[in-house]
């Protein structure tokens, strides 16, 4: 299994990092959220062979869906072929749906086949599975309905957290992974604590009670990353003792 960022930054995205979303390479090509200028970072780091045969959406904020009517028509216009499975939490569903009628970009006779899912807002859930990779979901905390995901090959599993608070359920819904993917918006020294979101702290304590070998922590914000020293202090404070580092946009893991 190999994952690529294609961004890791929060809602307000900087020249070095895009909104958080990424790419896993397994079986199929599967894209994990859709924020703008998702298609050119797939072209700038992968190549077109790249594109996704199947998308999840993990929530209806605008940083993490905008992308994807404007990707559904550059596939068009590049005369793509294949079906696309889109797999949209419940919670998003109605307002993505909606989206993507307002743009006229699915039920098209010249389009290629476009299949969308509603997953179900259960712990737990199976989202897809193939004969060598499944995907599963269950509910975090945020300001409106969200899902981390497990991502489960035979040697390899990663957990997103998508964007949460602290959530004791993520702890076991990420448990026995080898990587957790883990959003962190703010440092605990700032003293000002973001509802919906997690700290470098909460990011650190889920991997430490999942038992996660590495942890990788996106959707930053520019506070988090002009302090890397108060960064690497939280985590050690917490008494996460694996790998910690923030990826660059375009860097690729293997599992």
């Amino acid at each position: 299994m190999k994952i690529t960022f294609l961004g890791t930054g929060c809602a307000i995205p900087t020249l070095e990092k895009n909104n958080t979303s990424f790419l896993i390479q397994s079986e199929e090509n599967i894209l994990v959220d859709c924020p703008p200028c998702v298609y050119e970072k797939i072209i700038e780091y992968l190549g077109e062979d790249s594109l996704p045969d199947k998308i999840v959406i993990t929530h209806s904020h605008v940083d993490h869906i905008t992308g994807l009517p404007s990707l559904l028509e550059i596939m068009r216009l590049k005369k793509w072929q294949k079906r696309l499975d889109i797999y949209i939490s419940g919670g998003a569903f109605d307002i993505v749906l909606e989206m993507l009628k307002l743009h006229k970009v699915i039920n098209r006779e010249e389009c290629f086949p476009i299949k969308l899912h509603s997953i179900p807002m259960k712990k737990d859930q199976l989202v897809f599975s193939t004969e060598e990779f499944k995907v599963f979901s269950n509910p975090v905390i945020h300001s409106v309905p969200n899902i981390a995901l497990k991502f489960v090959e035979e040697d390899a599993k990663a957990c997103y957290s998508s964007d949460t608070e602290r959530c004791e359920d993520l702890d076991t819904f990420a448990y026995g992974c080898d990587v957790l993917i883990h959003e962190a918006a703010y440092l605990l020294k700032n003293k000002k604590k973001l509802p919906g979101h997690s700290s470098v702290d909460d990011s650190a304590i889920c991997s430490l009670e999942s038992g996660v070998k590495k942890l990788y922590i996106v959707h930053v914000t520019e506070t988090v990353i002009k302090d890397m020293d108060a960064f690497s202090k939280e985590v050690i404070d917490s008494g996460y003792q694996g790998e910690y580092s923030v990826p660059e946009d375009g860097e690729t893991i293997e599992i």
